[in-house]
């Protein structure tokens, strides 16, 4: 649990650290506060969010890693020599999915925080005209 609590955290960190250099301090701070009341409680949804993608990116991850085990103890405690061979060749693959949807979803992520705050309300604008 430590190792993919840790990756999410990298993940979360590395996210925040380039929407700041991407949108600059001023609009990634406009996202999580604001005087307007509404905005303000959508800030701290915002805020709890992070929290949960942390929790949901190490708990998926740690689930399927740790469902992968028990499968190859269990098979290889039922029969000991060359039936549990295909299971570890599953198991390779289902870490490089693994890895490829932890890298697609803090990708998605730094995408959602690297767009301007104030273009949202444009595209509002936009779609109301």
């Amino acid at each position: 649990m430590n190792t993919t609590l840790g990756l999410a955290l990298i993940s979360l960190i590395a996210t925040h650290v380039m929407s700041i250099r991407v949108t600059g301090i001023k609009d990634y701070l406009s996202r999580y506060i604001s005087l307007n009341p509404i905005n303000l409680y959508i800030g701290v949804l915002e805020l709890i969010g992070e929290v949960v993608k942390v929790v949901s990116l190490s708990f998926r991850l740690f689930g399927n890693i740790f469902a992968g085990e028990i499968v190859l103890g269990t098979v290889s405690t039922i029969f000991a020599v060359l039936f549990p061979v295909p299971f570890l060749m599953l198991e390779v693959i289902v870490g490089l999915v693994q890895a490829l949807v932890f890298g697609m979803l803090t990708m998605a992520f730094m995408a959602v925080l690297t767009t301007p705050h104030h273009q949202h309300e444009e595209a509002r604008e936009v779609s109301k005209v």
